[in-house]
């Protein structure tokens, strides 16, 4: 039977499945990370969806095939952080894929490997293929919702600020397991977006969506976007990610928080150039990880 085609508005308003998580007993730490920095401050990208909502998607010409998808409504589908990886793989990012990699230009989300040549370990990275390297777009990090999740639309970056605060105030060392703190896990994502330059980056527990930007006029700051849900109408997560897709080829790069953006190199860079130029650490330095007063979470800037 032949399926009939979408068009890339039809294709980007169509929502996806939600996944199950179980009532486990699970720890409540995250990994720590070697290049994890923290922001300062931390503010509501409170446009985004405004942004996405004005944005042209193309709604003439019908060349996609539909979605397709996986159900992840057992009781066993989802245990840890590699189910939930594999339904964002499945479900949003491999058919992200189908109209990337029409494009002149391609375009793919993937896994990282040693030939990406990118600094840490972001669970997925969007990238422009090349010849040689390619061009590295945006980080995507992947939780579960045993560590991270909201309830009551709680934003992301208030939460960031009393977990700092509790931090402070309790003596809590960043690895503690005795409470679900997202502190941690901003650092992770930004040190990502810092030592490889970016502005843009996505942090995800698959259900629940956060976008992050660091604009280049304030390359210490972290904006994160209102959480969109899974199976948000207006918009769409797929018309989300579709338009931070945008944005991360448009103007990729973001200078080191100790440069200014005339100091940087352009946010222009060829499509074989490695992502991982200048992202020395010293860049961006901190005090030691297991020190918990309020000075403890001051960083040292180069100039």
């Amino acid at each position: 039977m032949h399926q009939s085609k979408t068009t890339e508005l039809e294709f980007l308003s169509t929502i996806p499945p939600t996944i199950f998580y179980p009532d486990l007993e699970k720890s409540t730490s995250t990994t720590k990370s070697s290049t994890a920095r923290t922001p300062l401050p931390v503010k509501c990208w409170a446009t985004f969806f405004d942004e996405v909502k004005a944005y042209h998607f193309d709604d003439c010409i019908q060349c996609y095939s539909q979605p397709t998808f996986k159900t992840y409504d057992k009781s066993y589908d989802i245990s840890n952080e590699e189910d939930v990886s594999g339904a964002l793989k499945n479900n949003l990012l491999d058919n992200l894929n189908i109209i990337t990699a029409s494009r002149k230009q391609i375009e793919v989300f993937k896994r990282i490997s040693k030939e990406d040549k990118v600094v840490g370990e972001p669970d997925f990275i969007y990238k422009r293929i090349g010849k040689r390297v390619g061009k590295l777009l945006l980080p995507i990090e992947v939780k579960t919702s045993w560590v991270l999740y909201l309830e009551d639309d709680e934003p992301l970056h208030e939460r960031y600020e009393k977990d700092l605060e509790r931090k402070r105030s309790e003596k809590i060392l960043p690895d503690s397991n005795s409470k679900i703190s997202v502190v941690d896990i901003i650092r992770q994502i930004f040190g990502y977006l810092v030592v490889n330059r970016l502005q843009y980056g996505i942090l995800t527990t698959y259900n629940q969506h956060w976008f992050l930007k660091r604009p280049k006029n304030e390359p210490r700051a972290l904006y994160i976007s209102p959480v969109i849900n899974i199976g948000s109408k207006n918009p769409t997560v797929f018309q989300c990610y579709g338009f931070l897709q945008y944005l991360a080829k448009k103007d990729t790069k973001c200078p080191s928080p100790g440069a200014t953006p005339s100091q940087s190199s352009s946010s222009s860079i060829d499509d074989n150039e490695s992502s991982d130029n200048n992202t020395a650490a010293s860049d961006y330095e901190e005090t030691s990880d297991n020190i918990t007063s309020g000075s403890d979470y001051e960083e040292i800037f180069s100039s």
